[in-house]
């Protein structure tokens, strides 16, 4: 019978429903990402929250993906709370995540000359609660298929040993001082494809880990993940709905350094040239041929286990606060109009701000750590943009077979999470203080902690 799978005897009755919703901001608004201030103009393509809700004898958890570039926790708790004041589905069992696409809402603390539009975080929030309380109601009995690519060619490192000894962030194209990457990449692309019972496609859940940063400019869009959501619907049906975790890809980008720079940017040197449809697309050719070759998947128990886990603060000198106060109080930001690296004059008065916030958090600061059972599954989510040696590291030591790793996940920050090598560097963007604000173990301490819920819970 569709829908029900027989082990030791017991009937398990597996249902799931999907729901998404438009959650783009009016026009004005800015859009976060860089070090200037970006007004919006213009949607090149919606932005949305999708949900998918999936319960096997009562039990039901939820999986949402939304447009944005960071999910604070007090998004995330607002959404939480009314979700389960309406289902009943516990704060253990909600994992919500942001795609970090570069060209969506406002969601994070006003800086850098720029407004957050509270309502917007209001609306928001009430439709991310929305969004999982309406796939609640679309419950139905349905049956579930995996399969699993590994996909090459399109994400790339974005640390590199130089031959001076430095560690550069994107050091530039066909840059003769480039000695090594650093690191690899994450290729895996996981598609869980649910049906109904009369066999319908309703939707999938995926992951792959790669920033979302294909798109610039002052139009909103959901960068690559919207392209492939969009070409899935047109392959399987307008209702159905792809809910995407970007996996850890806090040093993973879409830009291969040893391509000239006219293969990745437009003639005015800023916009991209559409490298995001090249992606999505591919995706989603890659989803198609998973689609014909999925094999039935075993969902015979949910459960979960969510904490905010507290991460020691790193430790900076007083002098770099005393430094960047004094840089707030003798350079106006609106007097300063481009920025060309993470070292320009521009991007240390726009991190000032940042650093006098750092000094400002406790000591200790609440991550969010979270396992997810879908039968033979484990869902991982955390905070920030997570390096990718932690997912791959995670999925490697979890008890279940197959795995997915979602960063920004909630939590009271929004920071990278790079490598202590890289913490340690002078000279890597990622591993800087304020945007690398945790311990330098931070990565190794989370991925444990996630590990040690996900064994707690089988």
């Amino acid at each position: 019978m569709l829908g029900k799978c027989i082990m030791l005897g017991k009937c398990i009755m597996l249902r799931c429903g999907f729901y998404e919703m438009d959650v783009t901001p009016c026009l004005g608004s800015d859009i976060p990402g860089y070090y200037i201030r970006r007004p919006s103009n213009g949607v090149q393509d919606k932005l949305y929250v999708r949900a998918m809700a999936i319960e096997v004898d009562g039990v039901c958890a939820l999986v949402m993906s939304v447009d944005a570039i960071t999910l604070l926790e007090e998004t995330r708790s607002k959404a939480v709370e009314k979700i389960t004041a309406a289902t009943g589905v516990p704060n253990e069992l909600i994992l919500c995540s942001a795609t970090h696409s570069h060209t969506a809402g406002y969601v994070k603390s006003s800086r850098l000359g720029t407004t957050r539009d509270e309502l917007y975080m209001e609306m928001i929030a009430r439709k991310i609660g929305d969004c999982g309380i309406l796939a609640y109601q679309n419950l139905v009995p349905a049956k579930a298929k995996y399969a699993k690519s590994d996909v090459y060619g399109i994400s790339f490192v974005r640390n590199y040993r130089m031959k001076d000894g430095t560690i550069r962030t994107n050091p530039g194209f066909q840059n003769p001082d480039i000695l090594e990457p650093i690191g690899t990449i994450d290729p895996e692309f996981p598609m869980l494809f649910l049906f109904d019972e009369e066999d319908k496609p309703m939707g999938a859940l995926t992951n792959f880990a790669l920033h979302h940063d294909c798109v610039q400019g002052t139009k909103y869009s959901a960068d690559y993940s919207g392209v492939l959501a969009k070409e899935m619907k047109q392959s399987y049906g307008e209702n159905f709905t792809t809910v995407f975790l970007n996996g850890a890809c806090g040093n993973i980008n879409h830009l291969d350094v040893s391509r000239p720079q006219s293969d990745f940017y437009a003639g005015d040197g800023f916009c991209y040239s559409g490298y995001h449809i090249k992606i999505g697309t591919r995706l989603a050719e890659e989803a198609r041929k998973m689609y014909e070759s999925a094999i039935p998947f075993n969902i015979d128990v949910v459960s979960g286990r969510a904490e905010l886990f507290p991460i020691k603060k790193r430790t900076a000198p007083i002098e770099l606060l005393h430094e960047a106060e004094e840089l707030i109080r003798t350079t106006p930001y609106q007097a300063l109009k481009d920025i060309d690296s993470a070292e320009s004059v521009v991007a240390k008065r726009a991190n000032a701000e940042d650093i006098v916030t750092f000094f400002g958090l406790p000591e200790e600061v609440p991550v969010m750590i979270q396992a997810l059972r879908l039968g033979d599954m484990m869902l991982y989510g955390t905070s920030g943009e997570v390096y990718v040696e932690f997912g791959k590291y995670t999925k490697e030591n979890s008890p279940t077979q197959f795995n997915m790793f979602a960063e920004l996940c909630g939590g009271v920050v929004s920071v990278y999470i790079p490598t202590p090598e890289i913490c340690a560097s002078k000279t890597a963007y990622e591993g800087q203080i304020p945007v690398s604000a945790l311990t330098e173990e931070c990565g190794q301490i989370m991925s444990d902690e996630m590990l040690k819920l996900a064994k707690e819970i089988m």
